[in-house]
């Protein structure tokens, strides 16, 4: 995290991250940056592996294979957090 959503995904978006996850969504917060993930290439999904939409609870981005790695992760950390 580097304190901004929007930076977050840009980074994601221009690969000099290989993926992020955001645990506290706002719509305002989540929107353009989603838009260039998907733009330059990437995916961005729900934590439950749903795509990504403005109704989503948390934001994972990444390429395909690295947000499919961070979605299992964060499932199954919750998994286990109860």
């Amino acid at each position: 995290m580097f304190g901004s959503a929007a930076f977050d995904l840009a980074c994601v978006a221009d690969g000099s991250t290989d993926g992020c996850v955001i645990l506290s969504n706002n719509p305002w917060d989540i929107a353009a940056g989603a838009v260039i993930v998907r733009e330059s290439g990437g995916m961005v999904y729900d934590s439950d592996g749903s795509a990504h939409n403005v109704r989503s609870r948390h934001t994972i981005a990444g390429n395909d294979l690295t947000a499919k790695e961070l979605v299992a992760m964060v499932g199954q950390a919750h998994t286990e957090d109860g």
